[in-house]
């Protein structure tokens, strides 16, 4: 059976609704050990059938003040499936070493708005999460790994270094997000794109 190419495929009811239970759960696990300061978490998948950095945006879930914060700025099923470049996607799964990557948004947007990635939304601190944690979605491919898109986590306070290591364990590593991995590499039938290392 051939797989699901993505953005196409993932324009549907059924993985929407998936995406986003998963996105819940690890919020709600980080904010289990980070508190209320986790205000929202997003992911973005690599278009299929390519190495490069081609992000199409697949879920968000924000808590209530976050949604109040941002007021009139629909970030809802209208975005699911659609590209949506940025700078800080790329530098995230194009790096092999899997390192955090971190934006206070408090320094400015200049990079929202570099071609060709801009104009960006910047949904996230219009929601308040001025700092946002990116990390890129690991899949093992044999002996070597694929980067296949994101987990963005938008806090509403800076984070010490202790709280930043926690985020990025919990990231890379925590019970919520291996289970969406797991949905990505075995339920969903995706073909996964994305730089491989």
């Amino acid at each position: 059976m051939a797989g699901i190419d993505i953005p196409g495929g993932l324009q549907t009811d059924r993985h929407g609704r998936a995406i986003k239970g998963y996105l819940e759960n690890i919020l709600g696990e980080l904010r289990n050990y980070l508190g209320n300061n986790v205000g929202r978490v997003t992911s973005r998948l690599n278009c299929s059938n390519t190495e490069q950095a081609i992000p199409v945006w697949a879920g968000t879930v924000e808590d209530s003040d976050v949604q109040k914060h941002r007021a009139n700025v629909d970030v809802g099923d209208s975005r699911f499936g659609r590209i949506n470049r940025s700078v800080v996607y790329e530098e995230t799964v194009t790096d092999g070493r899997w390192g955090l990557h971190e934006r206070d948004w408090t320094l400015g947007f200049s990079e929202k708005d570099q071609d060709p990635y801009g104009p960006g939304q910047a949904y996230g601190p219009k929601g308040g999460c001025m700092c946002q944690l990116y990390i890129a979605i690991r899949v093992p491919q044999g002996d070597r790994n694929r980067h296949v898109g994101t987990i963005t986590v938008g806090f509403k306070n800076n984070l010490n270094d202790q709280d930043k290591a926690k985020a990025s364990d919990i990231m890379k590593n925590g019970r919520a997000s291996k289970e969406y991995v797991n949905y990505l590499v075995k339920t969903s039938n995706f073909n996964l794109g994305g730089p491989v290392f």
